[in-house]
């Protein structure tokens, strides 16, 4: 999968107040997983190694205890931000990591988050109660939770791509196809003046 720039959020002068910043995420893709008959246990416990993670982390997101992968999603976003060390392990133990993907994404960047957080709200993973409300975002990382996020979320979150990727012995990409073009999320703008919330939050402050 490749997943798209998320729309930034200006001020009224034109002023970002969130933007991105390119990153590296883990995906696991069942349909590889299972075509490649993985174990889950052996799976997990060499993740958690790498991302320094306990079996609960995975637990909580969507991971099964017992092995059994028929109630699981078909795609699984697991961690935003790998740091350039874990993607260099990742893919060296890319053969003993059935279902793993490695993946270009953006991290979301606020800033000065404070003074416009009950404004702006934030994204976060998506949830059984997100899919419910929109089986179409199966195949996205995230989602807007409140604010303006969640209110334009459809706007904000874009299209997700995808492309084919061949890889050498090493597990290094060599050369890809891509398939669907991504599809970046529209920039907003809002009526606020981001200074002047500044101005005010240190002032009740």
């Amino acid at each position: 999968p490749i997943f798209p720039p998320r729309g930034i959020i200006y001020d009224r002068n034109h002023e970002p107040i969130v933007e991105n910043v390119p990153s590296f995420g883990l995906v696991f893709e069942k349909a590889e997983f299972m075509k490649a008959r993985g174990r889950m246990s052996d799976l997990l416990f060499r993740l958690g190694k790498i991302l320094s993670k306990d079996d609960e982390f995975f637990y909580e997101n969507e991971f099964p205890k017992d092995g059994d992968t028929a109630l699981m999603s078909a795609q699984i976003f697991i961690i935003h931000d790998l740091s350039l060390p874990q993607v260099m392990i990742l893919t060296s133990m890319r053969d003993l990591l059935p279902g793993i993907q490695i993946v270009e994404n953006y991290k979301r960047v606020y800033r000065n988050p404070f003074p416009n957080s009950h404004i702006i709200g934030y994204i976060g993973r998506i949830s059984a109660e997100d899919l419910a409300k929109n089986p179409a975002l199966e195949k996205e990382e995230s989602t807007g939770k409140s604010g303006i996020e969640g209110l334009y979320d459809n706007a904000l979150r874009g299209k997700g791509g995808k492309k084919i990727v061949e890889a050498n012995s090493r597990g290094v990409e060599t050369q890809f196809k891509l398939v669907e073009k991504p599809e970046e999320g529209l920039p907003l703008a809002l009526t606020i003046d981001e200074e002047l919330q500044k101005i005010s939050y240190d002032l009740i402050e």
